[in-house]
């Protein structure tokens, strides 16, 4: 491992907001390497950086900088938190940026609840792929979302088409016990549809909740 000089390793922090500070003027990185360590609150992180730079409080710090301190996660949606939702902001403001649209594994099965939001389960039969949407989010932003999510939904390991995991949010089982079952719609965004153009009562669940 390169060696990192102790005035640079004392000197910078990194806060949740994936930022780099120093109290004092500004302070070149180690001579002959891209490396530096940087603390938050006593826990270092190695940080690689593509050349020796010079960091200082009033400058903005460069984005292959911050963005290489903090490691991003990628967490499947399947409800509110989707573009274009009532919560969706939740995401952004935690600076999670959108990857992809797909679809689970047929091993899911979903919940509307109270027509608000959605709970999907995984089941042993009787399955169905469901739609979501891939996003990738800072890692410490992951419990400010899940804190500003409904009762009864939590953060899991999600089975993606084509046996990709990842992490995603679910629905504990005792929510959907008296709530309408939407797994033949295929997702939130197509059972919306149904409720605002007033032909939800033309497709019916193939499924019971059990």
């Amino acid at each position: 491992m390169p060696k990192v000089s102790s005035s640079t390793a004392d000197s910078l922090r990194v806060m949740f907001d994936g930022e780099l500070t120093r109290p004092e003027a500004g302070i070149d990185n180690a001579p002959g390497n891209g490396h530096s360590i940087v603390s938050r609150e006593g826990c270092f992180v190695l940080a690689t950086c593509e050349k020796p730079a010079v960091l200082r409080n009033d400058r903005a710090i460069p984005a292959r900088y911050s963005n290489s301190l903090m490691k991003q996660v990628l967490l499947a949606v399947n409800g509110t938190l989707m573009r274009g939702m009532e919560l969706n902001s939740n995401l952004t403001q935690a600076g999670a940026t959108f990857v992809e649209e797909t679809t689970t594994e047929p091993i899911y099965r979903l919940w509307s609840i109270n027509d608000r939001y959605p709970a999907m389960v995984r089941v042993a039969r009787q399955g169905a792929a469901i739609s979501v949407e891939i996003w990738s989010v800072p890692a410490p932003g992951l419990a400010e979302i899940l804190l500003r999510e409904p009762p009864g939904l939590s953060i899991g390991k999600v089975l993606l088409r084509g046996q990709r995991e990842t992490l995603g949010v679910l629905a504990e089982s005792i929510l959907c016990q008296q709530a309408r079952e939407i797994t033949a719609y295929g997702g939130w965004r197509a059972f919306q549809a149904f409720i605002q153009t007033g032909s939800i009562s033309k497709k019916k669940s193939a499924f019971r909740a059990k």
